[in-house]
């Protein structure tokens, strides 16, 4: 296997580390293609003030007019939502937010064999209780449903974020960033949720539809900046501003530097007025404070890239976790023998996510959606929950694991497509998930009576899915997802057209063969020690796009080892860093390859990240080795 590390620009590095950020975490900016200033800035102050505009969408207002009347007239208000963690939170956020409006509102998720999205059966369920229904992460395909309520004297806001199909429900509002014209549109629906509620104190202020024009008073000369509705306009000759907002280089957020955005005013210029104008709107700062860190569960679950709007929205939602978690959030995270004071995105993703999202998968989502709406619901129900859903992964992933070579073959060794009565219907992905990390390829694994089929994709290899299953959607009677997570669902009867279609279709998938590792930085030896954490620790939270970076060492010593785990399976080494510093690293399942071909005296090349270990309070630094390679 070889080492690929891309080049750098010096320049850009050397502009930069003299305004003090670390040239380490410069170059992997840099490696990572942020080359402008404005990348730099963006990434480096993932403020709220740079969040995307609840009135991006052209349905906003709307649909603020439309919660509006139903608080006035006191309607009752039913929100639907996903079994998920990205369904649960999103449901909660918007159930929370129209209870402290006074709306007269209701909450459900899918629970038992339901199926995802709105349907017949629940609507009939509506039915001459609700004039209003607002379905977070679903909707966007429920064409033929929305027209039935619309039937029923019920209307629809559709808040989702799932892939659009070429017919649009006809819903009184759509609110979704699938409908943007801009380069990052994946936003996990509880994010989507979460930038509309905060709109609504913005649409309720003096500033809604006003053109602001902001003046820096600087020793420059800058031209003023207009906006409205937290957009950047232009104003044409004859228009004027309808509010004048003043800021200076003194103007909070203080923690801004004027030195650093030299080359980007207008980011200052919009963080510095933005705080200015939203400090004024009531309730804008406290919607965020209350809910982002929901949103960044949901975020972090749907696996979302953790770029721009979802960066700012997790990162802003941990600092929340890490110092003023929900009682029950903090409940669960100290069950499972974690410290929310140090809790990153890494530890939602793989111990806290799992347990959140396995009564859904398990057939009884209210479970994780009662957690956060009943402050005395105990966590013990959803420990027991993710016991089942790990007991049932397993015997999904034993079910068709002997299969997996002959089954790839009969699709260009591609594609794997596995099905089955006997597999439960609440782990397809958790299943197509672990059969994935096997076969190398995607993996789909479907739930297949005589009624209907339904199913999961999962990939690792750079291909869109919803962008795959689309080929397919004259086969599909429903489908949806994202980029590396989609499902579907089709009558039986076209089994075997959906085979041949992954037979053809399989040809155009292209897999990485490419053995070489490509790293984010080399580190010297001398460079590991604690200070090369905290500086790492600005690149965080890490997630899709954003992952903790992959770093190589040269030549490294080692004190001791010894073998961990179970079976004695697992390496535990002390490696040497700077001045003899003793730095720990885990090597998982390589305890017999160090047995075979290693000794305390060998020095080896490392591949890496870099993450803490909090044991009993005392946080230290750890290495998660990837790859080991003894020094000839």
């Amino acid at each position: 296997m070889g080492i690929i590390k891309k080049p750098i620009d010096y320049d850009f590095i050397k502009r930069w580390s003299s305004k003090g950020i670390d040239p380490i975490v410069l170059s992997i900016l840099n490696r990572r293609g942020l080359n402008s200033d404005g990348d730099v800035l963006r990434f480096m102050y993932p403020e709220l003030e740079l969040l995307l505009s609840p009135f991006v969408y052209a349905d906003a207002a709307k649909a603020y007019q439309r919660i509006e009347l139903a608080v006035k007239n006191s309607e009752k208000i039913i929100i639907f939502g996903d079994r998920d963690v990205d369904g649960v939170t999103s449901t909660y956020i918007m159930y929370d937010f129209l209870c402290s409006l006074g709306a007269k509102v209701d909450c459900c998720v899918p629970v038992g064999d339901e199926s995802y999205g709105l349907t017949e059966s629940k609507i009939n369920e509506f039915k001459g209780k609700y004039s209003l229904c607002i379905t977070v992460d679903c909707g966007i395909t429920n064409t033929h449903e929305v027209k039935l309520l619309g039937e029923y004297g019920i209307e629809t806001i559709i808040i989702d974020h799932h892939h659009l199909l070429d017919k649009q429900p006809d819903a009184h509002s759509i609110i979704n960033p699938k409908l943007l014209k801009i380069k990052n549109n994946d936003i996990a629906a509880c994010g989507v949720v979460l930038l509309f509620i905060s709109g609504y104190a913005f649409y309720k202020s003096g500033y809604f539809d006003k053109v602001v024009k902001v003046e820096y008073k600087s020793s420059g000369n800058t031209a003023p900046f207009y906006y409205k509705n937290l957009m950047q306009v232009e104003l044409k000759s004859e228009e004027k501003a309808d509010i004048v907002v003043e800021i200076n280089d003194e103007s909070q957020p203080a923690h801004l530097d004027r030195d650093m955005f030299s080359g980007e005013i207008e980011l200052f210029v919009r963080i510095k007025s933005f705080y200015k104008i939203l400090t004024g709107v009531d309730g804008y700062y406290e919607t965020f404070k209350k809910y982002a860190q929901y949103c960044a569960l949901g975020l972090i679950a749907d696996i979302m890239p953790l770029v721009e709007t979802n960066r700012i929205l997790v990162k802003y939602g941990l600092s929340e976790i890490n110092h003023n978690p929900h009682p029950q959030l903090r409940n669960l995270i100290e069950s499972i023998g974690l410290d929310y004071k140090n809790i990153t995105s890494t530890d939602i993703a793989w111990k806290i996510c799992p347990v959140l999202n396995s009564p859904g998968r398990m057939g009884n989502a209210l479970e994780a959606l009662n957690f956060f709406i009943k402050n005395d619901y105990q966590v013990a129900g959803l420990i027991n929950s993710n016991e089942d859903r790990k007991k049932f992964g397993t015997d999904g992933y034993n079910l068709f694991i002997s299969e997996i070579d002959e089954n790839k073959k009969l699709y260009g060794d591609k594609i794997n497509f596995f099905y089955s009565d006997k597999i439960s219907r609440g782990v397809l992905s958790l299943t197509a998930s672990k059969l994935c990390e096997v076969s190398g390829c995607p993996v789909i694994v479907a739930y297949a009576d005589q009624s209907e089929v339904v199913g999961s994709i999962r990939s690792r290899n750079d291909i869109h899915l919803v962008e795959f299953l689309d080929g397919a959607k004259e086969i599909l009677a429903e489908y949806g997802g994202h980029k590396n997570a989609a499902g579907f669902r089709f009558n039986p009867s076209r089994l075997d057209d959906f085979k041949r279609y992954l037979e053809a279709k399989s040809s155009d998938i292209e897999l990485n063969v490419n053995d070489d590792t490509e790293i984010d930085a080399e580190i010297p030896v001398d460079y590991l020690e604690y200070s090369l954490y905290k500086n790492l620790k600005r690149l965080e939270p890490y997630g899709m796009e954003n992952q903790n970076p992959v770093l190589y060492t040269k030549s490294i010593s080692i004190f001791d080892y010894v073998f961990m785990g179970k079976n004695k399976e697992h390496l535990k080494v002390v490696f040497s860093g700077k001045g003899d510093m003793p730095i720990s690293g885990l090597y998982w399942n390589k305890a017999e390859w160090f047995k075979s071909n290693c000794s305390v005296t060998d020095k080896f090349d490392i591949l890496y990240n870099i993450e803490i270990n909090n044991y009993k309070g005392k946080v230290t630094m750890q290495l998660k080795i990837i790859d080991m390679f003894k020094c000839e």
